[in-house]
């Protein structure tokens, strides 16, 4: 077997699910609403940055890299891939879009706690590994796609904390002062 994977029906309905359109960003819509839910205010910002990550990974891997790289998938490239989707993209195989987006949201939530970190990178890690599972890429266009979303959620990271520095706060953005520091005021 070419993608060199143990295939049951239950592994192959996981990764389908992970992997196949529109499941593929069920978890992310899932992930989400719960971070909404948990802090409905970072919970927001942290959902725009991550929908700006992933459309920047999405577009670099797809639009720059896979042109570049012109790698053909494994399902058209080898014959013993066994070819788990029913439709495939003739689009090149290097960098994993699906891992690049998958990871740049999940680079962008793990800001928001421990545990929503391990969720996130772990289900970034079930969808990169679903793909080449699927036999449609390489383990290094999965690689490639992670590398590149973890970059992309970082540069959209630190271009947010930019721009927040820059805008005034707004009322009721910072906590009050501490007994401690207004002690510390001059005396008028």
């Amino acid at each position: 077997m070419g993608n060199g994977a143990v295939h049951t029906r239950a592994l192959d309905s996981l990764f389908l699910f992970l992997t196949a359109p529109p499941h593929s960003w069920a978890w992310f819509l899932a992930l989400s609403f719960l971070v909404i839910l948990r802090d409905r205010d970072r919970g927001l910002r942290a959902v725009l940055l991550a929908a700006i990550a992933v459309a920047l990974a999405d577009q670099i891997a797809s639009g720059l890299i896979k042109p570049w790289a012109d790698r053909l998938r494994p399902c058209f490239a080898m014959p013993d891939v066994r070819l788990l989707l029913l439709r495939q993209s003739r689009s090149p195989s290097f960098p994993s879009n699906h891992a690049a987006n998958c990871f740049a949201a999940a680079t962008v939530l793990a800001t928001l706690g421990r545990r929503i970190r391990f969720l996130a990178f772990i289900l970034a890690t079930l969808v990169a590994y679903s793909r080449v599972y699927a036999g449609v890429h390489y383990p290094s266009d999965a690689l490639g796609g992670a590398l590149l979303g973890i970059l992309v959620g970082r540069a959209v990271l630190a271009g947010g904390a930019a721009l927040a520095g820059r805008v005034p706060a707004t009322r009721g953005s910072l906590p009050p002062p501490t007994s401690r520091e207004l002690n510390k005021l001059p005396k008028t």
